[in-house]
Protein backbone atom coordinates (compact mmCIF):
# COMPACT_ATOMS: atom_id res chain seq x y z
CA UNK A 1 0.00 0.00 0.00
CA UNK A 2 1.39 3.40 -0.97
CA UNK A 3 -0.47 5.81 1.28
CA UNK A 4 1.76 8.80 0.49
CA UNK A 5 1.34 8.22 -3.28
CA UNK A 6 -2.42 7.88 -3.02
CA UNK A 7 -2.78 11.05 -1.00
CA UNK A 8 -0.59 12.92 -3.44
CA UNK A 9 -3.09 11.89 -6.13
CA UNK A 10 -6.05 12.99 -4.02
CA UNK A 11 -4.25 16.25 -3.25
CA UNK A 12 -4.46 17.20 -6.94
CA UNK A 13 -8.21 17.75 -6.56
CA UNK A 14 -9.99 17.53 -9.90
CA UNK A 15 -6.78 18.22 -11.80
CA UNK A 16 -7.59 15.91 -14.71
CA UNK A 17 -11.23 16.88 -14.95
CA UNK A 18 -10.38 20.53 -14.49
CA UNK A 19 -7.90 20.44 -17.36
CA UNK A 20 -10.75 19.31 -19.61
CA UNK A 21 -13.12 21.92 -18.27
CA UNK A 22 -10.58 24.69 -18.68
CA UNK A 23 -10.11 23.84 -22.36
CA UNK A 24 -13.27 25.88 -22.75
CA UNK A 25 -11.19 29.00 -22.27
CA UNK A 26 -9.35 28.32 -25.52
CA UNK A 27 -12.49 27.38 -27.43
CA UNK A 28 -14.81 30.14 -26.21
CA UNK A 29 -14.34 33.89 -26.80
CA UNK A 30 -13.65 35.81 -23.62
CA UNK A 31 -16.89 37.76 -24.00
CA UNK A 32 -18.80 34.51 -23.60
CA UNK A 33 -17.44 34.07 -20.08
CA UNK A 34 -19.95 36.59 -18.78
CA UNK A 35 -22.93 34.79 -20.27
CA UNK A 36 -25.11 32.89 -17.82
CA UNK A 37 -25.56 29.26 -18.82
CA UNK A 38 -29.18 28.05 -18.85
CA UNK A 39 -29.55 24.56 -17.35
CA UNK A 40 -31.82 21.98 -18.98
CA UNK A 41 -35.50 22.26 -18.06
CA UNK A 42 -36.53 19.22 -16.00
CA UNK A 43 -39.68 20.68 -14.49
CA UNK A 44 -40.21 22.45 -11.18
CA UNK A 45 -37.16 21.88 -8.93
CA UNK A 46 -37.88 19.92 -5.77
CA UNK A 47 -36.27 20.50 -2.39
CA UNK A 48 -33.38 18.19 -1.59
CA UNK A 49 -33.42 16.11 1.56
CA UNK A 50 -31.05 17.34 4.25
CA UNK A 51 -28.78 14.38 3.55
CA UNK A 52 -29.05 13.29 -0.11
CA UNK A 53 -26.67 10.35 0.32
CA UNK A 54 -26.16 8.19 -2.74
CA UNK A 55 -24.72 8.05 -6.25
CA UNK A 56 -25.49 10.37 -9.13
CA UNK A 57 -24.58 10.10 -12.81
CA UNK A 58 -23.86 13.47 -14.40
CA UNK A 59 -22.84 14.71 -17.82
CA UNK A 60 -20.88 17.97 -17.77
CA UNK A 61 -21.35 19.83 -21.03
CA UNK A 62 -18.18 21.42 -22.41
CA UNK A 63 -17.27 22.54 -25.97
CA UNK A 64 -15.15 19.42 -26.54
CA UNK A 65 -18.19 17.22 -25.87
CA UNK A 66 -20.08 15.67 -22.96
CA UNK A 67 -17.91 14.64 -19.98
CA UNK A 68 -19.54 11.88 -17.89
CA UNK A 69 -18.82 11.88 -14.16
CA UNK A 70 -20.11 9.99 -11.13
CA UNK A 71 -20.76 11.74 -7.84
CA UNK A 72 -21.01 9.82 -4.56
CA UNK A 73 -22.31 11.78 -1.59
CA UNK A 74 -21.71 10.48 1.92
CA UNK A 75 -21.97 11.74 5.47
CA UNK A 76 -18.71 12.55 7.26
CA UNK A 77 -17.89 13.69 10.78
CA UNK A 78 -17.83 17.30 9.53
CA UNK A 79 -20.96 17.14 7.33
CA UNK A 80 -21.68 16.09 3.76
CA UNK A 81 -18.87 15.13 1.41
CA UNK A 82 -18.83 14.26 -2.29
CA UNK A 83 -16.45 12.07 -4.27
CA UNK A 84 -16.07 13.20 -7.88
CA UNK A 85 -15.10 10.58 -10.48
CA UNK A 86 -14.51 11.40 -14.12
CA UNK A 87 -15.62 8.22 -15.92
CA UNK A 88 -12.52 6.45 -17.21
CA UNK A 89 -10.23 7.87 -14.53
CA UNK A 90 -9.01 5.93 -11.51
CA UNK A 91 -8.80 8.94 -9.23
CA UNK A 92 -11.51 10.09 -6.83
CA UNK A 93 -11.54 13.74 -5.80
CA UNK A 94 -13.10 15.03 -2.61
CA UNK A 95 -15.52 17.97 -2.67
CA UNK A 96 -17.71 19.57 -0.02
CA UNK A 97 -21.48 19.25 -0.40
CA UNK A 98 -24.13 21.65 0.90
CA UNK A 99 -27.91 21.60 0.55
CA UNK A 100 -29.68 24.95 0.15
CA UNK A 101 -33.36 24.33 -0.54
CA UNK A 102 -33.64 23.21 -4.17
CA UNK A 103 -29.88 23.49 -4.75
CA UNK A 104 -27.23 20.87 -4.04
CA UNK A 105 -23.92 22.73 -4.15
CA UNK A 106 -20.60 20.94 -4.58
CA UNK A 107 -17.38 22.90 -4.09
CA UNK A 108 -13.75 22.06 -4.70
CA UNK A 109 -10.39 23.73 -5.21
CA UNK A 110 -8.42 23.37 -8.45
CA UNK A 111 -5.15 24.86 -9.72
CA UNK A 112 -7.21 27.04 -12.08
CA UNK A 113 -9.68 28.37 -9.54
CA UNK A 114 -12.61 27.30 -7.43
CA UNK A 115 -14.95 24.70 -8.91
CA UNK A 116 -18.64 25.01 -8.04
CA UNK A 117 -21.44 22.72 -9.20
CA UNK A 118 -25.05 23.71 -8.57
CA UNK A 119 -27.50 20.82 -9.04
CA UNK A 120 -31.30 20.72 -8.95
CA UNK A 121 -33.59 17.73 -9.22
CA UNK A 122 -37.12 16.81 -10.24
CA UNK A 123 -37.60 13.22 -9.14
CA UNK A 124 -34.51 11.33 -10.36
CA UNK A 125 -33.75 13.88 -13.11
CA UNK A 126 -30.89 16.30 -12.49
CA UNK A 127 -29.96 19.60 -14.07
CA UNK A 128 -27.62 22.43 -13.15
CA UNK A 129 -24.52 24.47 -13.83
CA UNK A 130 -20.79 24.31 -13.21
CA UNK A 131 -18.17 27.03 -12.96
CA UNK A 132 -14.36 26.97 -12.82
CA UNK A 133 -12.93 30.44 -12.43
CA UNK A 134 -14.62 32.53 -15.13
CA UNK A 135 -15.60 29.53 -17.26
CA UNK A 136 -19.03 28.00 -16.88
CA UNK A 137 -21.48 25.60 -18.47
CA UNK A 138 -24.38 23.26 -17.84
CA UNK A 139 -24.75 19.74 -16.54
CA UNK A 140 -27.50 17.13 -16.46
CA UNK A 141 -28.01 13.59 -15.27
CA UNK A 142 -29.96 11.30 -13.01
CA UNK A 143 -29.97 9.70 -9.58
CA UNK A 144 -28.25 6.32 -9.67
CA UNK A 145 -28.96 5.10 -6.15
CA UNK A 146 -29.97 6.53 -2.79
CA UNK A 147 -28.61 5.47 0.60
CA UNK A 148 -30.71 5.95 3.73
CA UNK A 149 -29.04 8.23 6.24
CA UNK A 150 -28.06 6.71 9.54
CA UNK A 151 -29.23 8.51 12.66
CA UNK A 152 -26.48 9.43 15.10
CA UNK A 153 -26.87 7.38 18.25
CA UNK A 154 -28.46 4.38 16.54
CA UNK A 155 -26.88 1.14 17.68
CA UNK A 156 -24.69 -0.61 15.10
CA UNK A 157 -26.06 -3.81 13.60
CA UNK A 158 -24.45 -7.24 13.77
CA UNK A 159 -22.55 -8.28 10.66
CA UNK A 160 -23.44 -11.45 8.83
CA UNK A 161 -20.96 -14.28 9.28
CA UNK A 162 -19.63 -13.77 5.74
CA UNK A 163 -20.15 -10.15 4.59
CA UNK A 164 -18.61 -10.65 1.16
CA UNK A 165 -18.99 -7.79 -1.29
CA UNK A 166 -17.64 -4.37 -2.21
CA UNK A 167 -17.42 -1.39 0.13
CA UNK A 168 -16.26 2.22 -0.26
CA UNK A 169 -14.84 3.99 2.79
CA UNK A 170 -13.17 7.33 3.36
CA UNK A 171 -10.35 7.43 5.92
CA UNK A 172 -9.77 10.64 7.85
CA UNK A 173 -6.51 11.94 9.35
CA UNK A 174 -4.47 9.49 7.27
CA UNK A 175 -2.47 12.39 5.87
CA UNK A 176 -2.57 16.21 6.08
CA UNK A 177 -3.50 16.25 2.37
CA UNK A 178 -7.09 15.32 3.24
CA UNK A 179 -9.55 12.39 3.31
CA UNK A 180 -8.43 9.17 1.61
CA UNK A 181 -11.03 7.13 -0.36
CA UNK A 182 -10.53 3.35 -0.24
CA UNK A 183 -12.24 0.46 -2.01
CA UNK A 184 -12.61 -2.71 0.07
CA UNK A 185 -13.50 -6.05 -1.49
CA UNK A 186 -14.30 -8.95 0.82
CA UNK A 187 -14.17 -12.49 -0.51
CA UNK A 188 -14.28 -16.00 0.91
CA UNK A 189 -11.40 -18.32 0.12
CA UNK A 190 -11.36 -21.88 1.46
CA UNK A 191 -13.98 -20.95 4.04
CA UNK A 192 -12.02 -17.94 5.31
CA UNK A 193 -12.71 -14.25 4.81
CA UNK A 194 -10.09 -12.06 3.22
CA UNK A 195 -10.10 -8.44 2.08
CA UNK A 196 -8.39 -6.39 -0.59
CA UNK A 197 -7.68 -2.83 0.59
CA UNK A 198 -7.30 -0.59 -2.46
CA UNK A 199 -6.54 3.10 -2.02
CA UNK A 200 -8.31 4.85 -4.90
CA UNK A 201 -5.67 6.12 -7.29
CA UNK A 202 -3.00 3.69 -6.09
CA UNK A 203 -1.44 1.07 -8.39
CA UNK A 204 -1.85 -1.93 -6.12
CA UNK A 205 -4.06 -3.29 -3.37
CA UNK A 206 -3.14 -4.56 0.08
CA UNK A 207 -4.33 -8.05 1.07
CA UNK A 208 -5.78 -8.08 4.59
CA UNK A 209 -7.21 -10.70 6.90
CA UNK A 210 -10.87 -10.21 7.76
CA UNK A 211 -12.92 -11.40 10.72
CA UNK A 212 -16.37 -10.62 12.05
CA UNK A 213 -16.46 -9.84 15.76
CA UNK A 214 -20.17 -9.40 16.47
CA UNK A 215 -20.87 -5.78 15.45
CA UNK A 216 -17.42 -5.07 14.07
CA UNK A 217 -15.73 -6.13 10.85
CA UNK A 218 -12.03 -6.27 11.70
CA UNK A 219 -9.32 -6.10 9.01
CA UNK A 220 -5.61 -6.58 9.72
CA UNK A 221 -2.38 -6.48 7.72
CA UNK A 222 1.30 -5.80 8.21
CA UNK A 223 2.81 -2.88 6.30
CA UNK A 224 6.29 -1.32 6.12
CA UNK A 225 4.96 1.40 8.44
CA UNK A 226 3.64 -1.00 11.03
CA UNK A 227 0.50 -3.07 11.58
CA UNK A 228 -2.69 -1.73 10.01
CA UNK A 229 -6.01 -2.45 11.71
CA UNK A 230 -9.40 -1.30 10.40
CA UNK A 231 -12.58 -1.72 12.45
CA UNK A 232 -15.92 -1.11 10.73
CA UNK A 233 -19.48 -0.97 12.05
CA UNK A 234 -22.60 -0.76 9.90
CA UNK A 235 -26.11 0.60 10.15
CA UNK A 236 -27.82 -0.70 7.07
CA UNK A 237 -25.59 0.25 4.12
CA UNK A 238 -23.89 3.05 6.06
CA UNK A 239 -20.44 2.37 7.50
CA UNK A 240 -18.50 4.02 10.31
CA UNK A 241 -15.36 2.98 12.11
CA UNK A 242 -11.76 3.63 12.97
CA UNK A 243 -8.31 2.71 11.74
CA UNK A 244 -4.81 2.51 13.20
CA UNK A 245 -1.48 2.30 11.38
CA UNK A 246 1.36 1.93 13.85
CA UNK A 247 0.91 4.82 16.27
CA UNK A 248 -1.26 6.80 13.88
CA UNK A 249 -5.05 6.52 14.07
CA UNK A 250 -8.23 8.09 12.76
CA UNK A 251 -11.86 7.54 11.81
CA UNK A 252 -13.65 6.40 8.66
CA UNK A 253 -17.08 6.27 7.10
CA UNK A 254 -18.59 4.99 3.89
CA UNK A 255 -21.21 2.68 2.42
CA UNK A 256 -21.71 -0.76 0.96
CA UNK A 257 -21.37 -0.83 -2.84
CA UNK A 258 -22.78 -4.33 -3.37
Amino acid sequence: MKITYALAVCGGLLLGANATLNAQAAATPSAGATEVAAPKDIGTPEAWSEKPLGKYDLTINIPEGPMPVEITISETKSGLSALFYKVGDNDAHVMTATVKGTDLILSGTTPHGALTMQIRHHGPRLSGTWQVGEDRGTLEGSTKSVVASSTEGNAPEAWSAKPTGAYRVVMYDANPSGPMPVDLTLTEVDGKLSANFWVVGDHEGLPMSAAVQDKELVLNANTPRGPLEVRIEHRGANLTGKWQLGYKKGTLDGNAKS
